[in-house]
C-alpha cells in the first residue's frame, strides 16, 4: 500500500493531468472526466480513506500512550522527591545530633562524617529596598548576593537586622 505522502503525490499528479487533458468543451470534458478518470478518483479517494484512518488510529493510541507516560512520570517524581526528603531529614538529624553532643568529626567502619561550616550568604528580610546597584537588573527585584556580601564583608555596606551575614553548617560524608 502506498504511503500517504505517495497518495497526496497521486492525486496531484491525477488532477494535474486531468486538468491539462480536458478538452475546452465543457460537455465533452465531463464526458471525457466520467469515462476514464472517475475510476481513478475512486480508487485513490478508497485508498486515502483506508491510510487516514491508519494514521488516526495509531494517533490515538499514541495519545494513549503519552498520557500514560505522563502519569507514570508524576508517580516516578513523587518517589524522588519523596526519598529527597527522606534522605535530607536522616541528614538533618545526624547534623543536629552531632552539634547537641559537641562532636566534629565521627568515623565508621565505612564511612567519615564531619560538621562542615557552609559558604557566608546574606540574609535580605522581605520588603527591604536595597541601593539599586544591588540589583541584578534595574527594575528587577532580584538582589545580587555576591556584590551585597562581598561589600558587607568589606564594610561598604553595613549590617543591620533585616541585612546581614549568615553562615550554616553541613554535614561532609565521605
Amino acid at each position: 500500500m502506498p504511503t500517504l505522502f505517495e497518495l497526496c503525490g497521486d492525486f496531484l499528479d491525477l488532477w494535474s493531468y486531468i486538468s491539462f487533458m480536458l478538452p475546452e468543451n465543457e460537455e465533452e470534458a465531463a464526458k471525457v472526466y466520467s469515462e476514464l478518470y472517475e475510476d481513478a478518483v475512486d480508487n485513490l479517494k478508497l485508498q486515502f480513506g483506508e491510510k487516514l484512518e491508519g494514521y488516526l488510529h495509531i494517533a490515538k493510541r499514541l495519545e494513549a500512550e503519552i498520557e500514560a507516560a505522563k502519569k507514570e512520570e508524576a508517580r516516578v517524581t513523587a518517589i524522588r522527591k519523596a526519598a529527597e526528603n527522606k534522605r535530607k531529614r536522616m541528614l538533618d538529624a545526624v547534623l543536629t545530633a552531632m552539634q547537641d553532643l559537641g562532636i566534629e568529626e565521627a568515623k565508621t567502619t565505612k564511612f567519615k562524617v564531619r560538621v562542615q561550616n557552609s559558604p557566608k550568604a546574606v540574609y535580605v528580610a522581605d520588603g527591604v529596598t536595597l541601593p539599586p546597584e544591588y540589583y541584578k537588573e534595574p527594575k528587577t527585584p532580584e538582589i545580587d548576593k555576591k556584590m551585597l556580601l562581598a561589600d558587607l564583608k568589606s564594610g561598604i555596606f553595613s549590617e543591620d537586622e533585616n541585612v546581614y551575614i549568615t553562615q550554616g553548617q553541613h554535614l561532609r560524608v565521605t
